[in-house]
């Protein structure tokens, strides 16, 4: 199937406008919901494959429902489909960029980023919602370096429990999940560290805490150690970031 020209009108509703980012499978829009002249973001799946379309229609479900319900959370409006059978999602408007290829900033710029990932994390596992996949081409950093979510295609709604363990996902896989174990939050925090390190020496991997200062390489080390021994949550992980 062809992928949408820049210009189309999706059923009549989404004016694509241009091409925002491009990540696993789908294409990102910057688009003006016609009927009110509002500015959105329409995510289109490109990917075809059933399975595919099943994540992403999940993603949309998952992002729609209680368990998303914060302020961290670019939120889905509406799931459709084009005439040619593409499946996408239209959400809030956001001027961010993926954190994988948002321009890499250093010193305070991190810290206020990562202690916002943090910060989104722990409002959304408070909320039952663990992502199971979490790297740096499903966190958007705003220009003010407020960080939102929106893939939840991996994502497992709890209350209190993990669930079975998404795909492998390279370097921010924990250890738990790279067995094919079932995951909790604390997944999730494992690759919060492994996002810290790389966001302070431009590499994911293999970690080298002796690249980090003490206070930093104490926080990745617990983050990413096994999972008994990480953090309970991504709020107590950010309690101990220095300002």
């Amino acid at each position: 199937m062809t992928e949408p020209a820049v210009g189309a009108v999706l059923g009549a509703r989404y004016a694509l406008k241009e091409v925002r980012w491009r990540t696993k499978g789908t294409v990102v829009y910057e688009a003006t919901l016609v009927s009110i002249d509002r500015q959105v973001l329409v995510e289109l799946l490109v990917d075809t494959d059933s399975a595919s379309r099943e994540r992403f229609m999940h993603s949309a479900r998952v992002g729609s429902s209680k368990h998303a319900r914060v302020d961290h959370v670019i939120a889905p409006m509406d799931l459709s489909m084009t005439e040619d059978g593409l499946v996408y999602i239209a959400r809030e408007h956001s001027d961010g960029l993926p954190l994988a290829v948002a321009p890499r900033n250093s010193g305070k710029s991190v810290i206020r980023r990562i202690r916002n990932l943090g910060l989104a994390l722990d409002a959304l596992h408070v909320r039952g919602l663990v992502l199971r996949q979490l790297d740096p081409t499903n966190i958007i950093v705003e220009p003010d370096d407020t960080v939102r979510l929106y893939d939840f295609r991996f994502a497992q709604t709890s209350e209190g429990e993990g669930g079975p363990a998404a795909i492998a996902n390279g370097a921010y896989t924990s250890q738990e999940q790279g067995l094919g174990e079932w995951v909790d939050r604390r997944t999730d925090i494992y690759a919060l560290g492994v996002i810290l390190y790389e966001q302070i020496t431009g590499s994911a991997a293999p970690i080298d805490l002796e690249k980090l200062p003490e206070s930093m390489a104490s926080i990745v080390a617990r983050a990413t150690a096994p999972k008994e021994e990480r953090y309970a949550s991504a709020g107590e992980l950010v309690a101990w970031i220095p300002y």
